[in-house]
């Protein structure tokens, strides 16, 4: 975390106690993109080494841009210590989980349809494996018979037509 957020946030802090700022100033000051509040601007540019009345010399945006982005950062930082988590990436989460939680229930139902379809005591299954089984013994039984009779076929046809030596 670096020393300008805080320096920033302990005189903040300090302000606070002594009553002179309220926590909701500093939300709707950083939810209105650093502005809204003159007193908090002031002293976000003092400790920020930004100029307090000039906006318009070259590279003001820049040093802004960056300012507001590095102080963001330590802000994050310094609450996730606290076990703080930001309210946009709770909602992101709910929302996910729901997603989540919906496909799961999807994903069950079809494993249990499909897991019914697979189960023996299912008649359409039982057929089904049945008939299979049945073609696969007679396709078993007819390629015997038809191997003992190619084998015959061979051993009549050698039989019949020793081979000649030359």
């Amino acid at each position: 975390m670096e020393p300008k957020f805080l320096e920033f946030w302990g005189n903040y802090l300090l302000a606070v106690s002594r009553g002179q700022q309220q926590m909701e100033d500093l939300n709707r000051w950083m939810q209105q993109g650093f502005s809204g509040v003159q007193q908090l601007n002031d002293m976000f540019k003092t400790f920020y080494g930004l100029p307090a009345n000039d906006t318009q010399s070259a590279g003001y945006d820049e040093t802004w841009q960056k300012a507001v982005a590095s102080f963001n950062a330590s802000y994050k930082e310094y609450f996730e210590q606290f076990g703080w988590v930001p309210r946009q990436e709770v909602e992101a989460l709910r929302k996910e989980n729901a997603a989540l939680t919906k496909k799961i229930a999807a994903l069950e139902d079809t494993v249990q349809r499909l897991r019914s379809l697979l189960d023996d005591e299912n008649p359409v299954h039982a057929k089904t494996v049945g008939a299979l089984q049945e073609l696969v013994e007679k396709q078993s039984e007819e390629f015997t018979t038809l191997m003992q009779s190619l084998s015959a076929a061979m051993d009549q046809a050698i039989s019949k037509d020793p081979p000649q030596k030359k």
